[in-house]
């Protein structure tokens, strides 16, 4: 995971610093609606160029924590992910609107919110893992060698394709998805924005049954428990879609009063309350898809 998080981070900062500008302005492409495109692409730059910085803290971070959840610790990650979201948010209001003192920084302050909140995540993680050692016994050794035996290499590859290849295109699909909304205006560019800040805080609870069904049906077929592991299975999807059905419900009771906390074009509002409202009606289905993916990945 650090071998191959290291080499898509190393490949990801220089492209972003070599492309950085083209590539935003991809996302730029439609009418201004009364906003400012080179503005906005000044501003982006900026957040991007510190964003960057982040980027091998998150890769750490995700190796860590994807593994304790794999050992069947999933208490920590959380914690820490707990941690980092309270971080960001305190010193997003601290950084972005000059609060406590500080300068007022702007999109500049939220990105340097974001990847401290990424290195306090990080420590808190990696911490714990090097404070209990005993009950931590598989992280042992971790950094004595980043080595791989070829043989080994070839069993991770051989699993590993199918699901980086899917990743690659599902990720190639949404931004295509959202270069097409971007040739709308800055309207749906920020519409898309919120709709995808609120869907994501709603997305997280089918998200982590899906998370958890990939570490308890993994340990039951690794157990050659295969009858127990379907049952348990079965009941873990019909879980993920009654939450899918309630999150769902609550989205969309919800969906007028979201983009009201935004300071942007009623237009904007709007996208991002329809946005939402469509998000909602399928919840049910992305959480079991969602489900059955986790339980295809188990095995």
């Amino acid at each position: 995971k650090i071998v191959a998080g290291f080499i898509i981070t190393v490949v990801a900062s220089t492209t972003f610093l070599l492309f950085g500008e083209k590539l935003i302005s991809l996302f730029l492409t439609g009418d201004s609606n009364g906003g400012d495109l080179d503005k906005t692409l000044y501003y982006a730059m900026k957040y991007l160029r510190i964003m960057i910085l982040g980027l091998p803290g998150f890769m750490l971070t995700q190796a860590y924590s994807s593994t304790l959840r794999e050992g069947g610790e999933a208490v920590l990650p959380m914690k820490a992910g707990i941690a980092a979201i309270f971080t960001n948010l305190i010193l997003n209001w601290v950084l972005i609107f000059g609060n406590l003192g500080a300068p007022r920084l702007g999109c500049q302050g939220a990105a340097i919110a974001t990847v401290i909140s990424r290195y306090v995540e990080l420590g808190l993680v990696v911490g714990a893992t090097l404070k209990d050692r005993d009950k931590y016994k598989y992280l042992k050794g971790l950094w004595s060698t980043l080595v791989i035996e070829k043989k080994m290499l070839k069993r991770i590859l051989k699993a590993a394709a199918p699901l980086i290849m899917n990743e690659t295109m599902w990720s190639l699909g949404m931004t295509a998805l959202m270069q097409c909304y971007s040739t709308r205006g800055l309207n749906a560019v920020a519409g898309c924005n919120i709709f995808s800040t609120i869907s994501n805080l709603f997305n997280v609870a089918f998200l982590a049954v899906g998370n958890a069904i990939g570490i308890i049906i993994g340990q039951l077929l690794g157990a050659g428990k295969t009858e127990e592991a379907v049952d348990t299975d079965r009941k873990l999807i019909a879980f993920s879609v009654m939450v899918g059905i309630a999150s769902g419900i609550l989205l969309s009771l919800l969906s007028p009063f979201f983009p009201r906390l935004y300071n942007t074009t009623e237009g904007a509002k709007k996208i991002a309350m329809e946005m939402i409202c469509a998000h909602a009606l399928w919840l049910r289905l992305f959480a079991f898809k969602n489900a059955t993916y986790f339980t295809l990945r188990s095995g």
